[in-house]
């Protein structure tokens, strides 16, 4: 009775009960990664997709398990045979799901080892899908160079250079500006308990000279430290030239050598210049030597974005 009447309730039992191909798989090709058994965990990732096709949906609620649990094998994968093992059930999967990035994106991987020709169409829809993503084109720069092929090389490095749109999102959550890509940042003022105060700017311009973005914030502010989100992908240098803080006693400008810089992901190169590493986003803390942020109203942050090359090859300069 009470799935009749409860809508929530129906959704709850729904969603268990969805759930439960990935549980069992997961607990089934387990003991397979730990022995590095690539034959028996396809076995098991291919028994979870038969399941989903079964669902009759090509937007099965059952897909984000078998992405979860390819995920975990694709990550303990390392030697060719590895991926030779893996490569009929990708095929499988990426048939029955040609619109989704990763499998794309894992089978064009498995391909790279034994065929490299064969993963360009696959990175070529994956680089469609999400073109600012990194990881297709490095992929195919591999590839290119594993054919003997250098200039296709080049074109792909180059193209990876211009990419600006698309982006990733957290398979099972939102971050802050509900993925992750080429454009956001946004300026936290830590709230304790109470709720952050943090001023978004969607206007981030990679390469060429640096830029001044500007944060206002809704009321007079005091603060130990300040927390400068990145919604930017992996591989971006970011260049710190100064700061300059408003507030009731006038305009006060900081260079690097008057803040202690302390990311939660990613490293710093000097006093002056980060690199990102998580396509989940990268925060960085700013601090004062000396004093606290005290009674500001609006930060200006003069910043240079700067994407990195991915190879060495001579001609796959970065922007």
């Amino acid at each position: 009775m009470a799935m009749v009447i409860s809508p929530s309730v129906r959704f709850s039992v729904f969603r268990s009960v969805s759930e439960l191909p990935t549980i069992a798989t997961f607990f089934t090709i387990r003991k397979y990664i730990k022995a590095h058994d690539f034959v028996n965990s396809a076995v098991g990732l291919d028994r979870q997709l038969w399941v989903m096709t079964k669902s009759g949906t090509s937007r099965s609620s059952l897909l984000r398990g078998l992405i979860r649990n390819t995920e975990m094998v694709i990550a303990s994968a390392e030697l060719t045979r590895d991926f030779a093992a893996l490569q009929p059930f990708l095929k499988r999967f990426v048939a029955h799901q040609p619109n989704v990035f990763l499998p794309r994106l894992w089978l064009a991987k498995s391909l790279v080892y034994t065929d490299p020709k064969a993963a360009f169409p696959h990175l070529e829809k994956a680089a469609h899908i999400v073109p600012a993503d990194d990881r297709a084109y490095r992929l195919a720069v591999r590839a290119a160079l594993a054919m003997g092929n250098p200039s296709l090389a080049r074109k792909w490095c180059l193209r990876y250079s211009s990419a600006k749109f698309g982006g990733t999102r957290p398979l099972l959550y939102r971050n802050v500006f509900a993925g992750t890509g080429l454009r956001k940042i946004a300026l936290e003022v830590p709230g304790g308990k109470g709720v952050p105060l943090r001023v978004p700017n969607e206007g981030v311009v990679i390469g060429g000279e640096a830029q001044i973005y500007d944060f206002d914030f809704i009321k007079r502010v005091t603060a130990a430290s300040l927390r400068l989100h990145l919604g930017l992908m992996p591989g971006i240098k970011v260049t710190f030239e100064g700061m300059t803080i408003y507030g009731p006693s006038g305009m006060i400008k900081l260079g690097p050598d008057d803040l202690v810089v302390v990311p939660d992901k990613g490293f710093v190169f000097d006093n002056r210049t980060f690199i990102t590493t998580s396509h989940d986003g990268d925060v960085i803390s700013l601090s004062r030597h000396k004093d606290k942020f005290n009674n500001i109203d609006r930060v200006d942050l003069r910043l240079s974005f700067t994407r990195l090359r991915l190879t060495s090859l001579p001609g796959c300069i970065g922007t």
